[in-house]
């Protein structure tokens, strides 16, 4: 009898540490610690009780009773994750052997495509963006369902199975079938692995060719530990070294990370004890202000910082305060909108969670998160778009992430350029390029490139379907047999007419593919640095920083506008 209630017991005592509250003893009645307990009403925990004890019985009766064998353990997750999804992305529960995975991480990198996924809904998803690797590059998007890696069917088999699929030797292929939920389409994406980067900093130095002009540059990938020392010293370099005039902080792609170095990097621009963010939650210990604390280190030079669309928590952290602070011209794409809070808990056996506590709320007082997030068991995320106004007076809205100041929003990949990034072409053939030709590869002119390039694709067999195409096609499916033959022959004509405009759009396109395939190659062949070098030389969003830092007048005007 006693092995029989051993699960409930267990499951009972799993669900007790989820809410933080300690499994009741004999001598100590109910106690409860943690954020979840404070002040719950008699109601409410009578109703915490019965369900734990409904479940507990039910579990039992499951893994006890059922015509076949059930693993107690991946049977329990399984429960634990739908449950969690009804909740947000970024509550999740991570057992022994999630965590032991987490360690390994951390003790070296590997490669891998750069996806954060996690169980929503009960489907293997793409959650939040992991700075711009190699899935998000091609067109993967957060809420995109994977259903198979490498032809590996992944519906019957953990997160982290499929994280273990993914990784792999740095610079080598991995498809990815995936389902869009929007459209129902199934798509294949062949990804690079690469391997993560061990600092904050990937690149920092002068805009411009050299250090004459005085603008400095650091592109920070992650709020990680030191970021915002890495940060100021490699200002403090380019002042000792150049002077420094200027100064442009590129937190595009950048996912965020810890919150202490986001409130560090605003320290190092405003005056001390400045309200960088506050977090609001549920309960008085979950809400918290955060202040400078230390004198900034460069508090008048003129600052650009530039974000896109997965520029997310820490990252709009730092550009809303400076932005509400009237501190920093924002330029780029409006951020991701992630404003609300996770904290770590340690549960028992070796397992953790991280369960979101509240919301981050700029300087100005507006909520940053911008999806709204519902279920039936919560209402985490209802954002309203509502007017604030900067330090200065400007207007700027809550509820949709942070917009930028200057809009600077790269074009969109047309269907032919997408489809080649979803099949790899310009990485496959960037390898194979390097391989064949003579070392002079990057001297070779463009229409050399190009034809190699086109012939190439031909040689695979390469072919994408426009959304005319599919259209089209459903309109000749339904097409009854006794219909006028001339009818018929004027729905093929547009078929050939549509194949003959695919053609003509390589050569409209071509300036755009022979970019994605310069940068391709150069990445085999420069180092990390150089290739950003090169890089920046041809990156649009970077060229008018450096065209409004030029003109401080204009910089001005946009801060009081």
């Amino acid at each position: 009898m006693r092995k029989a209630l051993l699960p409930i017991l267990l499951s009972i005592a799993f669900l007790l540490a989820l809410t933080g509250i300690e499994s009741p003893s004999p001598n100590s009645g109910f106690p409860r610690s943690g954020i979840a307990a404070h002040a719950l009403a008699d109601d409410d925990l009578f109703e915490l009780r019965k369900n734990f004890e409904i479940f507990g019985a039910m579990y039992e009766e499951i893994v006890m009773g059922y015509v076949d064998r059930v693993r107690p353990q991946p049977f329990m997750k399984t429960g634990v994750d739908a449950m969690l999804a009804e909740l947000d992305p970024y509550t999740r529960f991570y057992d022994q052997a999630d965590n032991m995975d987490i360690a390994q991480m951390r003790r070296g990198p590997e490669a891998t495509v750069g996806l954060n996924i996690g169980m929503q809904s009960g489907q293997l998803t793409v959650l939040a963006p992991e700075g711009l690797t190699s899935g998000y590059h091609q067109g993967v998007r957060v809420g995109d369902r994977i259903l198979r890696v490498d032809g590996v069917d992944v519906s019957k088999i953990t997160v982290r199975d499929v994280v273990v699929l993914l990784r792999g030797e740095n610079n080598t292929p991995v498809e990815l079938e995936i389902e869009r939920p929007d459209t129902g389409k199934i798509l294949t994406f062949i990804l690079r692995r690469e391997t993560s980067k061990t600092t904050n900093v990937s690149f920092s130095g002068y805009l411009g060719g050299d250090s004459t002009l005085g603008i400095g540059y650091v592109r920070l990938d992650a709020f990680g530990n030191r970021a915002a020392r890495e940060v100021r010293r490699a200002f403090r370099s380019m002042l000792r070294s150049g002077g420094l005039h200027a100064a442009v902080l590129d937190l595009r792609n950048n996912p965020g990370g810890l919150v202490s170095e986001a409130v560090g990097m605003v320290e190092l621009f405003v005056p001390r004890g400045t309200m960088v963010v506050s977090v609001q939650g549920r309960h008085k210990d979950s809400s918290r202000n955060y202040m400078t604390e230390e004198e900034p280190f460069m508090p008048d030079i003129p600052l650009v910082i530039l974000v896109n669309r997965f520029s997310a928590s820490s990252s709009e952290i730092v550009s809303g305060a400076l932005q509400d602070l009237d501190r920093a011209i924002i330029m780029g794409e409006t951020t991701f909108g992630k404003g609300l809070v996770q904290i770590g808990r340690k549960l028992p056996y070796n397992t953790s969670m991280r369960i979101t506590i509240g919301h981050y709320f700029t300087p100005g007082g507006r909520d940053i998160q911008s999806r709204r997030i519902t279920s039936s068991s919560a209402e985490i995320s209802r954002p309203s778009v509502e007017q604030y106004r900067t330090t200065a007076g400007r207007p700027v809205r809550s509820g949709v992430g942070i917009e930028p100041d200057v809009d600077v929003t790269p074009d969109d990949p047309g269907e032919l350029q997408q489809a080649l990034r979803q099949d790899g072409a310009f990485f496959l053939f960037a390898g194979e390029w390097i391989n064949k030709v003579p070392s002079d590869a990057l001297h070779r002119t463009d229409t050399e490139l190009f034809n190699s390039f086109r012939a190439w694709l031909r040689a695979r067999g390469f072919r994408y379907t426009t959304r005319t195409e599919e259209k089209l096609a459903a309109v000749s499916d339904v097409l009854p047999d006794h219909w006028d033959a001339d009818l018929k022959g004027r729905l093929n004509d547009i078929q050939l007419a549509m194949e003959e405009e695919k053609e003509v759009e390589f050569s409209r396109i071509k300036s755009a593919i022979l970019k994605e395939l310069r940068e391709e190659i150069m990445s085999r062949i420069l180092d990390r640095k150089a290739l950003i070098e090169y890089e920046l030389q041809h990156d649009e969003t970077v060229g008018e920083a450096l065209d409004l830092l030029r003109d401080i007048e204009r910089y001005r005007s946009l801060l009081t506008q």
